[in-house]
């Protein structure tokens, strides 16, 4: 148990290490576990406030996972709170892992236990996403503790066992996810009706009311004061959103059976062609099954569907498997040569699938190019560089998070209102991570890196592949070569460019100058008997062309020697004001002055 428990553990610890990127539908419990942890009270500086999504979430998770990270604030490495967050996830994923397994064990016997951990190891979703910030993962440690109390009340009759599970999964539907509240009516109405007496069921309902109460006691005050509106539940909203309005619907939809014969295949791959069989020959795996059967036929009526729904009923399926693995493996032992084949074709077909997990792995690390392109640029400038860089939506939608940004010093926006490229420049970006790097001008841009992201997953020709077998001898010391092994090839190409302004400051000038018809470039300290001329020129403009002009005070810029320069090259001017008609400059005050008294305002400034 201690040793496939510990295999668990650390298949967990290598997704989170190999794959370290998220993606969007994991940003927002990152991001505030990020911004609880650097910014703590000061909610203005928070990433949900800016970007707070369709829906409002929770902040009790992030809260609890920054409470056991909050050490990595005193690491140099701004990243590792990222995987401290994410591994701390994993961990209390694998500690309610346990304590199912030592139900399922004092329900169904040790081997049982063993061999469901085993199956869950041979699952790529389950361990994949075991680390990973989504509302429904999340959720699942508390689900998971709710089911082990729920496989104890059978395996001990004790009624205490039962409520304990409601409280569980009532506090986590009223907090984390309201599909778990679903579940755990199915799971009491097949109790209630089918294996236990009705006079419990006035109980259970007290106690599911108080757990719900009290859950919603420490939701919404906590939200209502990180969502800055008052009150706030916002789980409550979101079956608002889901339930009752069904706006997911607009996120796709797809037929009613594909959990059925889409997403469970995937999910449990050998497990569950064995559940299923199990359903089928053993009561005791009908008495797990039959919920989250009818549990996954309530949600395949609704037009929206997603893997992540149903996961808490993975480990379910995954027990149901390993009674029919257990079975065949008792019967193996008596001597039977079926049985013992057959026990020969499920250890193949669960290596199989962990191979097949393996290179579904190999395969999401390639899959994050916004995270690898914000680590190059840390690699590309120094800490003291100045640095302002955009980060656009497929960037942020492939890995770039605020654990991400690690230099204090450097700016990073993602601003999703530009719409031209004088917006970004503008903006006074010094680098673009961006999935569309034909947009910009490379006259004016350089591309400094191209971040490679999966394109497509396709068979390699079996003469290739023979041929490259042959080959071994070639390259079975080379790691970097070993994935010749494989029968698949992956088709990787440029996903994010980061690109560098050539001139950032000489650009911006000419910038303002193209957007702004009749701007001013002036200087504040311009001041009567010190230096009248700035004071002069606008006195003239307001009397001419008052409301009609622009201007850009240099001095008050930190690279003020920069844009005098950059307005040198531009205009062969150095001294101020420096005024700018329709692109072109007029000259100074003494030339404007000489068009006011030349009665040719509108013919050069275009001012009536």
């Amino acid at each position: 148990m201690s040793k496939l428990i510990v295999f668990a553990i650390a298949s967990i610890a290598a997704h989170a290490i190999l794959c370290p990127y998220t993606k969007v539908e994991e940003s927002f419990n990152l991001q505030a576990t990020h911004d609880i942890l650097h910014h703590r009270l000061d909610i203005s500086k928070y990433d949900h406030l800016d970007f707070p999504g369709v829906v409002p979430r929770t902040f009790v998770g992030p809260l609890l996972l920054s409470l056991f990270t909050w050490p990595t604030i005193f690491i140099e490495s701004h990243f590792a709170g990222q995987y401290a967050a994410r591994l701390c996830l994993g961990g209390l994923i694998c500690i309610s892992l346990l304590r199912l397994s030592a139900a399922t064990r004092r329900l169904l016997g040790p081997v049982t236990a063993n061999i469901m951990v085993l199956l869950l190891c041979t699952q790529f979703h389950f361990i994949f996403w075991s680390s990973r910030t989504l509302p429904n993962i999340l959720a699942l440690p508390f689900v998971l503790e709710g089911l082990s109390h729920w496989l104890r009340s059978q395996a001990t009759s004790d009624k205490n066992e039962l409520n304990v599970c409601i409280r569980w999964m009532t506090f986590t539907a009223v907090v984390f996810r309201f599909e778990v509240g679903i579940f755990l009516g199915i799971i009491l109405a097949s109790e209630w009706l089918i294996y236990r007496n009705k006079a419990l069921i006035p109980t259970n309902i007290v106690n599911g009311l108080v757990t719900a109460a009290l859950a919603l006691a420490v939701t919404v005050p906590i939200d209502s004061y990180f969502w800055q509106s008052y009150p706030t539940w916002p789980e409550g909203v979101v079956f608002y959103f889901n339930g009752v309005l069904n706006k997911s619907s607009e996120w796709g939809t797809l037929p009613v059976t594909a959990y059925a014969t889409s997403f469970l295949p995937r999910l449990l791959l050998v497990s569950y062609p064995l559940a299923l069989i199990s359903f089928l020959v053993d009561h005791r795996a009908r008495r797990i099954l039959v919920p989250s059967l009818l549990y996954i036929a309530a949600f395949s009526m609704l037009p929206h569907k997603e893997w992540r729904f149903i996961i808490y009923t993975i480990p379910l399926f995954s027990i149901a498997a390993a009674i029919t693995v257990n079975d065949v493996y008792v019967k193996s032992l008596k001597g039977s040569f079926l049985y013992r084949g057959l026990l020969l074709g499920i250890a193949s077909l669960m290596l199989l699938s962990w191979l097949a997990s393996s290179f579904m792995l190999y395969t999401s690390m390639h899959n994050y190019p916004g995270g690898g392109a914000l680590e190059a640029l840390h690699k590309l400038e120094s800490p003291q560089a100045n640095v302002h860089a955009h980060i656009d939506v497929l960037t942020a939608m492939t890995g770039a998070s605020r654990f991400g940004e690690r230099y204090p010093s450097w700016t990073y926006s993602k601003n999703e209102n530009h719409t031209s490229q004088d917006d970004y420049i503008l903006g006074g970006y010094t680098h673009l991570l961006t999935s569309e790097p034909d947009k910009f001008d490379s006259d004016i841009y350089d591309v400094v890196y191209v971040a490679n992201g999966l394109k497509s997953v396709a068979i390699k020709p079996t003469s290739e592949y023979v041929n490259h077998l042959k080959a071994a001898p070639t390259w079975v010391k080379d790691p970097s070569k070993w994935h010749g092994l494989l029968p698949l090839t992956l088709k990787v190409g440029p996903a994010i460019s980061i690109l560098k302004l050539k001139e950032p400051t000489k650009t911006y000038v000419q910038a303002l100058i193209r957007v702004h018809p009749k701007l001013v470039f002036s200087k504040t300290y311009c001041l009567p008997y010190i230096s009248p001329y700035c004071r002069r020129a606008k006195m003239l403009l307001n009397e001419h062309c008052s409301g009609q002009y622009d201007v850009f005070e240099v001095d008050l810029q930190r690279n003020q020697m920069e844009f005098k320069r950059a307005l040198f090259d531009i205009s062969g001017r150095a001294t101020f004001p420096n005024i700018f008609i329709n692109g072109s400059s007029v000259g100074g005050s003494d030339d404007l002055a000489s068009i006011v008294s030349e009665n040719r305002v509108s013919e050069v400034l275009g001012c009536k």
